[in-house]
């Protein structure tokens, strides 16, 4: 087996520290050819859209760590995308699904990215479309304005299972595609952290997508606009300054009686005042 220079010290720089190197584990790999089937045929699922799950157990120091991220390596090898975090009750508590998600984006990794690889994975998708366009052989690859038109309508068609279970996921995918067309960096990013987790996006990007987060939950839900609604409020006529006036004078007045049947209200207040003058007076 030939292993390159910079291999060789990865490794060996991790095994002083005595930790799992985090590449050329195959390396290293000793009496685990027997998992190999099993694995590949959940890699063979996922890449046929399903999913798999596996839990391994084991004491401490007896290898759990070694076999995940061999199977991590296994599994970037084929073309997947993988990412590792470490459960803490300070960092990542099991409960805070929002934190643990965060985290794995910040974490994936590919065969040539070691972290970090949100923006490669969507844009290697993106990409895809744009191949998958252009293989069918109807679409010039200068005609810039079809091919981004042919594009997001395959992406629609793409995203139409994802469009119903996860709107908002859509939307925002949708919104960074056409940031990236017109060149508005700055959305782009902000778009890929609010996909990422990150929890500090501006508002304006969130508005490019039409994705509001509510307060109370923290779930993110797309907006669209509702024209019943709008004419509904738009004719509920707004009161006047005069009006406001008059509601707030009624109110204040409200607690005294008028001296005649017709003459104007006085307030309570004003009442016990006339009172108390008129027994000091006698």
């Amino acid at each position: 087996m030939n292993v390159s220079p910079q291999r060789r010290r990865e490794i060996l720089d991790a095994l002083r520290r005595g930790t799992v190197p985090s590449q050329g584990l195959d390396v290293l790999a000793v009496g685990l050819d027997r998992f190999a089937p099993a694995f590949d045929e959940d890699l063979d699922r996922v890449a046929s859209g399903g999913g798999a799950f596996k839990a391994i157990r084991g004491e401490y120091g007896a290898g759990k760590t070694f076999l995940t991220r061999w199977l991590a390596e296994r599994a970037k090898a084929r073309g997947f995308a993988a990412s590792e975090v470490q459960i803490s009750e300070t960092d990542t508590p099991p409960h805070r699904y929002q934190t643990i998600y965060r985290r794995l984006v910040e974490h994936l990794s590919t065969s040539s990215m070691r972290g970090g690889a949100l923006r490669s994975v969507v844009d290697s998708w993106f990409f895809a479309l744009e191949d998958d366009v252009l293989s069918a052989g109807d679409v010039a690859e200068d005609d810039t304005d079809e091919l981004t038109r042919r594009t997001a309508e395959l992406m629609e068609r793409r995203l139409g299972h994802l469009t119903r279970a996860a709107p908002a996921f859509a939307a925002v995918l949708r919104a960074y595609h056409a940031a990236t067309t017109q060149g508005d960096r700055a959305t782009a990013d902000g778009l890929l952290a609010w996909l990422g987790g990150q929890p500090h996006v501006a508002a304006s990007v969130k508005r490019a997508a039409g994705v509001k987060t509510s307060r109370r939950t923290g779930r993110s839900r797309t907006t669209t606009g509702t024209p019943a609604a709008s004419a509904s409020m738009a004719a509920r006529p707004k009161p006047s300054l005069t009006e406001g006036k008059a509601k707030a004078d009624a109110a204040a007045t409200s607690g005294g009686r008028s001296s005649s049947g017709t003459g104007p209200r006085t307030t309570g207040s004003r009442a016990s005042s006339s009172a108390l003058a008129s027994q000091r007076a006698r």
